[in-house]
């Protein structure tokens, strides 16, 4: 485990936003989500041991996974 983990500040925060696609409303905050994928890759944490400042490890997986089938392209 890694300590030190530090959340995205705002500057970084812009940077990746314009990046992300904004389609429609969430239900979960998508900054929060980024936060809680780098705080997995960070301290190699398991998704159901995101301490509670995070959203719900079952919606930030779901967008993760979205997310990563969206980047790979069409099988």
């Amino acid at each position: 485990m890694v300590d030190g983990y530090q959340p995205l500040t705002d500057s970084q925060w812009q940077v990746m936003a314009c990046l992300l696609p904004v389609q429609r409303r969430r239900r979960l905050c998508l900054r929060q989500v980024v936060n809680a994928l780098l705080y997995i890759c960070r301290t190699g944490g398991q998704w159901r041991a995101l301490p509670a400042e995070f959203p719900a490890w079952t919606g930030s997986i779901t967008i993760s996974t979205a997310g990563s089938k969206r980047a790979s392209g069409p099988a």
